[in-house]
């Protein structure tokens, strides 16, 4: 069988210019910032600067100041959520344990009984959770680290006499072979 060649089409060329693009620049970098700051995803920062998320796509590489002001943001975002939790641990905290039940329910409708599925709250408990002590030292030592420093620094002084070491060179008689 001979082999048939696929036939190579070549496409033509994009014309020139085509439309505006509607990145507005400072403008979308602080609205995509302040989106961002706040632990927007990709879908809600491209709703906050009222295109889609695909056009976000395409944005992000073509405008590094954009990219900057995303990351700039996820990462202020991250780092405050981290502080905080790490605050909280560092001072204790209490949180409900709640219980629930999928439990039938009749009640009475238009046309008579009607059996339904609900969860219950069947129990409510509160936890305290103490104070971490790893978390308060790595607090101190990283907010207030001049006062709560764990590095200790010594600093000695060592007088160590001047060695002169001369050379001598003797003049060994040769051994007889």
């Amino acid at each position: 069988m001979a082999s048939k060649k696929k036939k190579v089409v070549k496409r033509k060329a994009a014309p020139a210019g085509g439309r505006r693009s509607r990145y507005r620049g400072p403008v979308d970098d602080q609205t995509a910032r302040v989106a961002a700051d706040l632990g927007g995803t990709h879908e809600q920062i491209a709703a906050a600067l009222n295109i889609s998320v695909h056009t976000l796509g395409k944005w992000l590489p073509a405008n590094p100041t954009l990219r900057a002001a995303v990351d700039a943001g996820r990462q202020a975002f991250t780092l405050g959520k981290v502080k905080d939790s790490l605050h909280r641990r560092a001072l204790g905290y209490e949180y409900d344990e709640v219980t629930q039940e999928l439990r039938e329910c009749v009640e009475e409708g238009p046309a008579g009984p009607v059996t339904t599925l609900k969860m219950i709250e069947v129990r409510r408990v509160t936890h305290h959770e103490p104070a971490n002590p790893t978390c308060i030292i790595f607090t101190l030592c990283n907010e207030l680290s001049s006062e709560y420093s764990q590095r200790q620094e010594h600093r000695v002084t060592v007088a160590l006499p001047k060695v002169i070491i001369e050379k001598r060179y003797e003049n060994t008689p040769e051994k007889p072979s």
